[in-house]
């Protein structure tokens, strides 16, 4: 019997070590990145909210299976930190972390040798962490060439190094290939060498820079020229620019490129519809770039303003009579009720703790599904707001609609799921 149970306790022994996932640190930044210095290590930095969906799928799933955790335990020193409070708002700021999850990999002095973000399968989770250990023991690391970069803004083979470098890294080369076309001198504007290296960069293009004003003056010269996979390159990369010329102005953070993206933007249609995408441009824009206080302002001027305009567009009993001005109205709508829907989320996400932010937040909501009855993550949103309101009938029946409207295998779908048997419960519910 005694080797029986000493059998059982190594058992379990064994199985508690081995059967384990991520080992998390639970000490301050500081102290973990002395601990990676001392153990020659990578941190791995979890970067997530307390609100976002994916970041728990992540750590209820992959974080905790077994191969992944034996592979970061050995690995990394390995680090979760909240984005929106203590020292993770510095970090993010620091890092520029605009999505989430965002996983950093870093050495003891702050220098990144890989990112990546968002959920995504184990094979995945640890290709990216191998390659951050593969980037740790190459002399010629990103981290090494970005802190060469100052010194070596004129040597054009090394900026063509780094710019492929960056690009292997799923990072962006804007600044970059601004400073190689500005001291580059073999290639002139209109050649098809100049084409044959914008084209290697369609989502780095944007309007407004060097590379932006060469391939809007030059593409039709650049067209005759170009083999047929050459044009189709080049026309994506011109479809590009519009939505390049976005990414870079929140990735710059320049008021001056989100209004060139408006100007672009507006230049395509006349319609209503132009004038909401540049209410929702604004307020996306200080909202991810951290202008709390700006945000908050437009959002109260604008989302009044817009649900003052919304009204439901009568399409016909059978919805075959409608005309294409019915059509483009309702289209209208539809934008202005999504519009108004997802920044109230965002509101409340910003201003919970003021006075009396529910009830407007509520009436924004429900304005929006007016016009949109159907929009699932409004609806879900909506459902979360009546239950907070202790209105837990309604909260369920709207949350049923929710799920209904959500595809099945849509990873929100479980979230919605999961909130709605806690509503049936009457139990807390989880951030989605």
């Amino acid at each position: 019997m005694r080797k029986l149970i000493i059998s059982c306790i190594a058992w379990c022994l064994y199985y508690g070590a081995t059967a384990q996932g991520i080992t998390f640190e639970h000490g301050n930044f500081a102290a973990v990145c002395a601990k990676a210095k001392a153990e020659k290590k990578l941190v791995f930095i979890d970067v997530y909210t307390s609100w976002c969906g994916p970041c728990k799928h992540m750590a209820a799933t992959v974080f905790k299976q077994n191969n992944v955790g034996q592979y970061f335990n050995s690995q990394f020193i390995n680090y979760k930190i909240d984005a929106e409070k203590g020292e993770g708002k510095a970090l993010a700021a620091k890092y520029k972390i605009q999505y989430y999850p965002t996983y950093l990999f870093i050495d003891d002095k702050g220098a990144v040798f890989n990112k990546a973000v968002g959920n995504c399968k184990d094979s995945v989770f640890l290709g990216i962490a191998a390659k951050a250990r593969e980037e740790f023991t190459n002399p010629n690391s990103l981290p090494r060439m970005q802190a060469q970069y100052a010194t070596r803004k004129k040597d054009t083979a090394f900026l063509r190094r780094y710019i492929t470098k960056l690009m292997t890294n799923n990072m962006h080369a804007f600044e970059e290939i601004e400073q190689y076309l500005f001291v580059q001198t073999a290639m002139q504007p209109g050649s098809p060498e100049m084409m044959a290296f914008l084209i290697q960069y369609p989502r780095e293009l944007y309007y407004g820079s060097r590379a932006g004003q060469v391939l809007e003056k030059y593409s039709e010269s650049f067209r005759k020229v170009a083999d047929s996979v050459q044009r189709e390159q080049l026309e994506f990369a011109n479809n590009m620019l519009l939505s390049n010329t976005r990414i870079y102005a929140f990735y710059a953070k320049s008021e001056t490129v989100v209004k060139r993206y408006i100007h672009e933007t507006e230049s395509r249609s006349s319609s209503r519809k132009s004038f909401y995408l540049r209410e929702a441009t604004w307020l996306d824009f200080y909202s991810t770039t951290g202008n709390r206080s700006r945000f908050g302002w437009l959002a109260n001027q604008w989302l009044d303003s817009i649900c003052a305009q919304l009204k439901p567009v009568d399409q016909g009993t059978t919805g075959k009579n409608i005309t294409p001005e019915q059509k483009e109205q309702a289209s209208v709508m539809r934008l202005g009720g999504m519009i108004v829907c997802d920044n109230a989320k965002k509101y409340l996400e910003h201003f919970r703790d003021e006075k009396d932010v529910m009830q407007k937040v509520l009436r924004w909501v429900k304005t929006g599904l007016t016009v949109f009855p159907d929009y699932s993550f409004a609806l879900a949103f909506y459902a979360n707001l009546l239950y907070e309101n202790n209105d837990t009938a309604n909260a369920i029946l709207i949350k049923t609609k929710a799920l209904n409207s959500f595809p099945r295998g849509s990873l929100h779908r479980n979230i919605v799921q999961t909130n709605l048997e806690h509503m049936q419960k009457g139990e807390q519910l989880e951030e989605e």
